[in-house]
């Protein structure tokens, strides 16, 4: 699946799930933008009663105004299934060069399972200058940030000064 050159504007960009029980592989979301507010910018959802996959999926070149949440993948939707067992497998999912001007709730959440927790994620050089909560994530494993500056890039660091005044009783 190949979503090129998109100019988005609606409720979501572009949504994963979650009505699926097979799976879903190979997706490539390259060079899209998003105009105005948006719900979700990347939603890929799932919940434990349906079991299948989603696996390679690319994100790169893609810039976003307002959004609610950039970035977000859960295995648990609308809690839906939590007490069954046809867990999703999630892996191999790689973001580069997204950009986003406000993230309104979250930048980037990712919501596994223990049964089954996410895998195998990168992200590289995502950018979201103001963000409530950069980042959130429950049953990962080998997730990798790269040049990433959630909520503005940090300075060089002050330095201590007589005047700071730390060591007073």
């Amino acid at each position: 699946i190949i979503i090129r050159n998109c100019h988005f504007k609606g409720l979501h960009a572009v949504v994963i799930g979650s009505e699926m029980s097979a799976g879903v592989r190979n997706v490539f979301v390259e060079n899209c933008d998003y105009a105005g507010y948006c719900k979700r910018g990347i939603f890929v959802k799932t919940n434990p009663n349906r079991g299948g996959f989603v696996e390679n999926l690319y994100v790169r070149n893609c810039v976003f105004d307002e959004v609610e949440d950039l970035f977000y993948i859960t295995s648990m939707y609308a809690g839906e299934g939590l007490d069954d067992n046809h867990f999703t497998t999630v892996r191999n999912v790689y973001v580069e060069n997204m950009r986003c001007r406000k993230a309104r709730a979250a930048g980037i959440v990712l919501q596994g399972t223990e049964a089954k927790p996410i895998s195998n994620v990168t992200f590289k050089n995502v950018d979201i200058a103001d963000v409530k909560n950069a980042l959130s994530m429950d049953n990962t494993e080998g997730v990798s940030f790269t040049g990433c500056h959630l909520g503005g890039k940090a300075g060089v660091p002050t330095q201590i000064t007589a005047k700071d005044k730390i060591f007073e009783k």
